[in-house]
């Protein structure tokens, strides 16, 4: 199954969301920049060790933005998506 599928929105209180939402902010910021973000430095931003655990942090962003997309009845999209590998 995948971690979008498992993940949460962001608007709960586990570690994984808790992270989403400072996570969000940043995405935005880079998309404004028109600039890619690697794993590692978005993990160094958030203050995580690994920038493996993201997958979790990432997927409940997707899953908030697929259900704005479902509610404004149009597409929202995928800001997640900018964060790439060195």
């Amino acid at each position: 199954m995948s971690t979008a599928t498992i993940s949460e929105p962001i608007t709960g209180d586990k570690t994984y969301q808790v992270r989403a939402r400072m996570a969000l902010p940043l995405l935005v910021r880079q998309a404004e920049a028109c600039t890619p973000i690697f794993y590692s430095d978005l993990a160094e931003e958030l203050g995580m060790p690994n920038p493996r655990n993201l997958n979790y942090v990432l997927g409940s962003i997707g899953k908030s933005l697929e259900l704005l997309s479902k509610e404004w009845g149009g597409k929202v999209p995928p800001i997640q998506c900018i964060v790439i590998n060195k």
